[in-house]
């Protein structure tokens, strides 16, 4: 069966099933414990740069919202919303910090299933996707850009790696976490990555 660790890691003392196309599952059980540990155990907490990234957003949307043809109200309650959201992503990868990752899609999530869906065709249009950093401050816009080329760098066309062990190349390269994790999230959403093996490894599209 599976164990979780004091960091709240899983280990597991017989290896974990398999699809059929050799990606790892949790059984029932364990996906049980999983869950029940964390709502126990991990209460993540937005760190200040997911704060203010998300107060930017909030001002963005409010904005747009008000000029919208929908009229959807975008209260302090859809802000609470917003933040339980991006601390139950944290909480679902066991961690005690809610960074600005999670935070952008949380607010992608949001908006899809709120302001996209009421506001605009289905499917979207021109000027209608989601831009996850369009309200970063502009060092953190920079700094997102360079994380991106950093990681097309070490995974050329075809290739995959372990997410983790790309992230910690690019941040001995000098990028933050944070920028890596926005930026990985930002390739993805182009298509240019994509997740694999339950998102633990990336495979390079494009």
């Amino acid at each position: 069966g599976s164990q979780f660790g004091a960091d709240g890691a899983a280990t597991a003392a017989s290896g974990p099933a398999k699809t059929a196309s050799g990606e790892s599952v949790l059984d029932i059980p364990t996906l049980k414990r999983y869950i029940a540990y964390a709502r126990a155990r991990v209460a993540p907490r937005l760190n200040p740069r997911a704060a203010q990234l998300l107060r930017n957003h909030y001002v963005q949307i409010r904005q747009e919202a008000r000029g919208g043809p929908a009229g959807v109200p975008i209260t302090v309650r859809q802000l609470e919303a917003i933040v339980r959201l991006s601390e139950s992503l944290a909480k679902m990868q066991l961690l005690r910090e809610v960074t600005e990752t999670h935070v952008l899609e949380a607010l992608r999530l949001f908006r899809v299933a709120t302001l996209d869906g009421a506001a605009k065709p289905r499917g979207g249009g021109p000027g209608g996707a989601f831009d996850p950093v369009a309200a970063a401050r502009p060092e953190f816009k920079a700094e997102i850009e360079r994380a991106e080329k950093i990681v097309r760098a070490r995974m050329p066309v075809g290739a995959s790696a372990p997410e983790g062990r790309i992230v910690r190349e690019a941040v001995a390269c000098g990028v933050s976490e944070q920028a890596v994790r926005t930026a990985v999230f930002v390739l993805v959403r182009r298509k240019e990555l994509e997740y694999r093996q339950q998102r633990k490894r990336l495979h390079r599209l494009c």
